[in-house]
């Protein structure tokens, strides 16, 4: 019985020799694993902003409460943002809400930045911005409100650029006579909300592309004498 079991030994021991000797021959030894590398740490998600605009008129002018709401809109949708537009209307009779609404949202502590804009809501803001010094306001369309309050950015625009190219495209049009309604004469139109220095810039970029494009054309340039009529 010790001589089978020695012989059983002595033939897994054979096997396992020889099985290692057949490895060595035909396979090359595996390299040393590479240390695992640490994890990268997660980027930690950004912060997506609460913001509320304030239109001191309604959406709808095409101009600046269009575009600043068409710039939220982007932003929401590329998740970097939520927001809010009030609208409160822009009749003297709307007048006394906009104080109110501001004050509102900025005591609510629920917003990131509270936006609004033109050259009517300076005063307004300075009272709301100076009783909520913890809050951030924005303001736009407006060239005075510069270092007022700390907690106030000013955003302002070029208005006569855009006017410029308007008013190279005005004058070229009209030579396209094949137009429906184009006037064949070298005449074009402004037509201003308010004469004030905001309207006023748009018409000079107006006036310069006009002219770049025709030295000869004559433009009419009238008043609404109101933004929300």
């Amino acid at each position: 019985m010790k001589k089978s079991f020695l012989f059983v030994a002595i033939i897994l021991i054979a096997s396992l020799v020889l099985g290692a000797c057949g490895t060595k021959a035909t396979e090359a030894p595996a390299a040393p694993a590479a240390p695992a590398e640490p994890a990268a740490p997660a980027a930690p998600a950004a912060k997506v902003y609460n913001v509320v605009s304030l239109v001191n008129g309604n959406l709808g002018d095409k101009s600046f409460f269009d575009s600043a709401e068409s710039g939220l809109k982007a932003l929401a949708e590329a998740g970097r943002i939520t927001y809010k537009t009030i609208e409160m209307g822009g009749t003297d009779q709307d007048q006394p809400k906009w104080l109110e609404t501001l004050n509102e949202v900025a005591s609510s502590g629920e917003y990131d930045l509270v936006i609004c804009g033109t050259y009517q809501m300076p005063d307004y803001l300075k009272e709301a911005a100076t009783t909520y010094p913890d809050q951030k306001f924005m303001i736009y369309d407006d060239n005075s409100y510069v270092g007022v309050n700390q907690n106030v950015v000013n955003i302002t625009y070029k208005q006569n650029d855009m006017g410029y190219l308007i008013g190279t495209f005005a004058a070229k049009m009209t030579v396209e006579t094949s137009v429906p309604n184009i006037n064949p004469e070298a005449v074009v139109g402004f037509i201003g909300g308010i004469d004030s220095p905001v309207i006023n810039d748009f018409l000079y970029g107006f006036l310069l592309g006009a002219q770049a494009a025709n030295p000869d054309i004559k433009v009419d340039t009238r008043y609404v004498n109101s933004y929300v009529d």
